[in-house]
């Protein structure tokens, strides 16, 4: 089951007909606990919480290697 959901080119949501909100349940549908992450490559926004997770489970995944 998926843990994780990227949700990209937020930067384009003033310009499409796209319901963040509702997406975001569908999927929580699937996976109550399912972490969102609401990023924008070209503008920068959610990338550090996004990099921080990514460092945190690569760190995870080490530590398990150990």
């Amino acid at each position: 089951m998926p843990d994780v959901m990227i949700l990209n080119k937020i930067d384009l949501l003033p310009y499409v007909p796209f319901n963040v909100d509702r997406c975001v349940g569908y999927a929580r549908q699937i996976n109550p606990a399912l972490k969102v992450f609401q990023v924008s490559v070209l503008k920068g926004d959610g990338m550090d919480e996004w990099y921080s997770f990514l460092r945190e489970r690569k760190a995870a995944v080490v530590e398990l290697e150990r």
